[in-house]
């Protein structure tokens, strides 16, 4: 019920009523407003700020291209056309991708604190166990 009432949510910030039938691209604006909604953890956004939270996304977010990679690959197996077919698709079918986003999210998520954990161990100052130098910190952050 909460992913139906925060999915109506990106519906409305998209100024689309919910009983829309909607095209593949439509959906997919639809399923990245939710998706970067469920990033940012606020879904009390108003609409003029989706704009500024989809340039924030795509060239501000590390690692935006392979997130929004994976939220395509389960937009795919739930929603089989792609941009410029004429299916259409409506809230429900949408709300089996968003679901499936949030079931299997941690998984994803796991996959890139493990990379971070990596980089930091390779980082990890040789004289003192667990500790990166900020100088190393700082330095790793401008060629990232």
């Amino acid at each position: 019920k909460e992913t139906a009432q925060r999915l109506e949510t990106a519906y409305e910030l998209l100024k689309l009523p919910v009983n829309a039938e909607l095209d593949a691209a439509e959906a997919d604006k639809v399923i990245m407003t939710f998706s970067m909604l469920y990033l940012e953890g606020n879904f009390t956004m108003k609409p003029e700020d989706i704009p500024i939270l989809r340039t924030y996304y795509a060239q501000e977010y590390a690692g935006w291209r392979e997130v929004e990679d994976w939220f395509h690959e389960i937009e795919k197996r739930y929603l089989k056309s792609s941009a410029g077919t004429a299916e259409k698709y409506k809230m429900p079918a949408l709300l089996k991708v968003v679901d499936e986003i949030g079931k299997h999210f941690g998984e994803f998520n796991d996959r890139e604190c493990k990379n971070l954990k990596d980089t930091f161990y390779l980082m990890e100052d040789t004289r003192m166990a667990g500790r990166v130098s900020l100088s190393d910190f700082y330095k790793k952050s401008l060629h990232s």
